[in-house]
């Protein structure tokens, strides 16, 4: 062996060493546990709390009273929200359980990361995969359209109603796709567009506008402001009535929201999973190093 080889051979072995006594020494391991055990706690906080926030806003302040598809919004922030207290309860566990065994606590640590990646994981690739414009777009006028067929203005706390009112006013929008679509929905109703009479009102002399609900106007409350409009101008029309349809608005405030909250769970769940994986290898070293 050359000099240089014999030179490069002792240094690997002193850093060999070294790490080795780096790594077994007592003192030095209970310091570096400690640090990263107080950092994986701290991100498992954050992360509750994050699922915790998100949830709140989205029951409360972002809150859809109603939904117009089979994807709930309200449930997945419930959801976010349920899984933020679990992991807020972990954290205590944890803080409780700070004496006990370093590698029961590294263990349960990582369980409490294995089960919030699974859960929001879950959630948040569902969120994602169901954001898709043109099955939303179907299911929503679908929806609507139903509502427009049942709706009853006599009848405010009936359920069809409640809701086409709620979009109506959420979005300053009036009808599917477009305002004329109330018209399209009675003449369906009836042989006659001029006889169309919706049930539970009685004719009041603007055949159309009587049966109508008031939360497509722009200005509501007020009965003269539903006035015929198949025979005024496009004008007068726009600044007496919402003349653009609910389904777009609300399918776009739909699928930004589920990008949200899907990426949210994703992102999270990939953070969970790492640090899972980093804990279940310092699990497995402590157990190689008490034996």
């Amino acid at each position: 062996m050359s000099v240089p080889e014999k030179l490069n051979s002792k240094h690997e072995e002193t850093f060999l060493d070294k790490l080795k006594i780096d790594i077994f020494d007592p003192a030095m391991w209970t310091n570096r546990f400690k640090l990263f055990l107080f950092f994986t706690n701290f991100i498992l906080l954050a992360i509750s709390i994050v699922l915790f926030i998100v949830g709140i806003l989205y029951l409360t302040a972002f809150k859809y009273d109603y939904d117009y598809t089979h994807y709930s919004i309200s449930f997945i922030a419930g959801f976010y929200l349920t899984v933020g207290i679990i992991g807020l309860f972990f954290i205590a566990l944890n803080f409780f359980a700070c004496c006990t065994n370093r590698s029961v606590l590294i263990l349960f640590t990582a369980i409490c990361f294995i089960f919030l990646f699974f859960v929001i994981f879950v959630i948040g690739v569902v969120a994602l995969g169901v954001n898709q414009e043109e099955p939303l777009r179907i299911e929503i006028q679908g929806n609507l359209a139903d509502l427009i067929t049942n709706y009853n203005e006599t009848s405010r706390q009936k359920l069809e109603t409640r809701k086409m009112d709620w979009i109506q006013r959420k979005y300053s929008c009036c009808g599917i796709t477009e305002s004329s679509d109330w018209r399209i929905y009675f003449q369906q109703k009836s042989e006659s567009y001029f006889q169309t009479v919706y049930p539970g009102q009685s004719q009041t002399g603007s055949n159309y506008f009587d049966y109508t609900p008031d939360s497509w106007c722009i200005d509501e409350g007020s009965d003269g402001r539903k006035m015929f409009y198949q025979f005024i101008d496009n004008k007068i029309k726009a600044q007496t009535i919402n003349v653009n349809g609910c389904q777009m608005p609300y399918q776009k405030a739909l699928s930004k929201d589920l990008n949200f909250l899907g990426g949210v769970g994703v992102m999270l769940s990939v953070i969970a999973v790492t640090l899972s994986a980093i804990l279940l290898i310092f699990y497995a070293f402590v157990r190689k190093k008490s034996d």
